[in-house]
């Protein structure tokens, strides 16, 4: 178990070539998942769902985000908390 990153030296790809567009790195634990990815404007991701907790804080740019059956825009310094196993998504506009 790694305890410690710097963002600047970790490798960056693509999150899932199945359900997201997003772009960045990504550490993912036992129950959570941490990552600083970029999103193209007009892509992101299909509703989908994973075993982690999820948290996303917005930038820049704005978010169309959903999680269950609740859909919200977010702005930059908006926060959105996903469960696991809750089916979600978040698209740039």
């Amino acid at each position: 178990m790694k305890y410690f990153y710097d963002w600047n030296s970790l490798e960056k790809s693509m999150i899932s070539h199945e359900y997201s567009s997003a772009y960045g790195s990504v550490i993912v634990g036992e129950r959570m998942q941490v990552a600083m990815v970029h999103k193209e404007r007009g892509t992101g991701s299909r509703l989908h769902s994973h075993p982690n907790e999820q948290f996303n804080y917005v930038l820049k740019g704005e978010l169309r985000a959903r999680v269950e059956d609740e859909e919200k825009m977010m702005k930059p310094g908006d926060l959105v908390y996903i469960p696991a196993n809750a089916a979600h998504y978040l698209v740039a506009v």
